[in-house]
């Protein structure tokens, strides 16, 4: 059975390029463009692991983050521009395993969710 990743990312070109990138490693993908539509598509079961943006339209990635990590034993990657000290620790502090900037490149994040996913 494939593993389903969840990808919540408000901006849609870059949504479409890390689940394109996700799905072609053979995991299953569920994409939000905000935690209100994220939530929905964890009440089908929760995902092997998460990609969550920082700065989302309703909320902040580690506000769901620390949602999500309540609900279950869901490794949580952030995935985001900011490189802030305090960005860094909240998302942490949060639950996040792990924190990507997104000018590091897709292929630093599929590498973590390899690592998250087995």
């Amino acid at each position: 059975m494939k593993k389903k990743i969840l990808i919540v990312e408000d901006d849609p070109d870059i949504l479409m390029a890390v689940s394109d990138a996700v799905e072609s490693e053979g995991f299953l993908v569920a994409a939000a463009l905000d935690i209100s539509v994220a939530e929905a598509l964890i009440r089908d079961g929760l995902p092997d692991v998460a990609i969550i943006d920082h700065g989302l339209p309703d909320g902040t990635g580690d506000e769901f983050c620390k949602k999500l990590c309540a609900a279950g034993n869901t490794p949580v990657i952030m995935y985001t521009a900011q490189a802030q000290r305090s960005t860094v620790m909240d998302c942490i502090n949060s639950g996040a395993v792990d924190y990507v900037l997104k000018g590091s490149g897709i292929d630093e994040l599929i590498a973590r969710v390899l690592k998250h996913a087995s």
